[in-house]
């Protein structure tokens, strides 16, 4: 087993990125290489862009259901339906 020494800010990234993924920092180490030597580049832009969207759905998604006292019924949602194209 080889030892490595990683800047305290690099370390920190990887904590953070092994977390989101369920990993420790080794196995994210090691995940990280095997993605680098063995699959196609991945566009990192493109990426983190799209998690930037996802993130902000999400937060407009909590932000609804903390207006949200309970969820509507079938039966609750199909009157609703209804008395919508009654009024049309």
């Amino acid at each position: 087993m080889a030892t490595v020494t990683i800047p305290d800010d690099l370390h920190a990234k990887l904590k953070e990125r092994a977390q989101r993924n369920g990993r420790s920092v080794d196995q994210q180490i090691i995940a990280d290489l095997a993605n680098g030597t063995d699959a196609a580049p991945i566009e990192t832009g493109r990426l983190l862009a799209a998690r930037d969207r996802m993130r902000k759905a999400i937060e407009e998604t909590d932000k609804i259901r903390a207006g949200t006292k309970r969820f509507m019924t079938a039966e609750e949602i199909g009157a609703a339906i209804a008395e919508g194209k009654a009024r049309s």
